[in-house]
């Protein structure tokens, strides 16, 4: 375990170099991407991905539909239902939905609102 501990951290150390080099030059090397598949290679298995909820086929589920209302449909894994889930539009209760809705959804709208006013340009 520690040899490859010291092995990740001996990658990480040459790639951080090697995003410098990039950076500075612009001017990205065969070697670089390679490196960054080898560290890639070193880091997925220890790491711990959360899985996001997906409903069975037939399994009821909330949405945050557009007019902003958690709303309950039933699985079907047909496009629209993928489509949602991608998006991260998929919960299992309504109190999930609504705690998306409200901590997250709402204030990245403010924000958004604030940093670019009605007629601003947009980057």
């Amino acid at each position: 375990m520690d040899n490859e501990l010291n092995k990740i951290k001996e990658a990480i150390i040459l790639l951080a170099k090697q995003i410098e080099n990039i950076y500075l030059q612009q001017n990205p090397t065969v070697e670089s991407y390679c490196l960054i598949n080898e560290i890639q290679k070193l880091v997925e298995p220890h790491c711990v991905v959360p899985k996001r909820w997906k409903p069975k086929v037939g399994e009821q589920y909330y949405y945050i539909h557009e007019s902003g209302i958690p709303t309950i449909d039933t699985w079907e894994d047909d496009y629209h239902h993928k489509y949602k889930f991608n998006l991260g539009n998929c919960f299992k209760t309504e109190v999930d939905a609504r705690f998306c809705l409200d901590e997250f959804i709402k204030k990245a709208f403010d924000e958004w609102h604030e940093q670019y006013p009605p007629g601003s340009p947009r980057g």
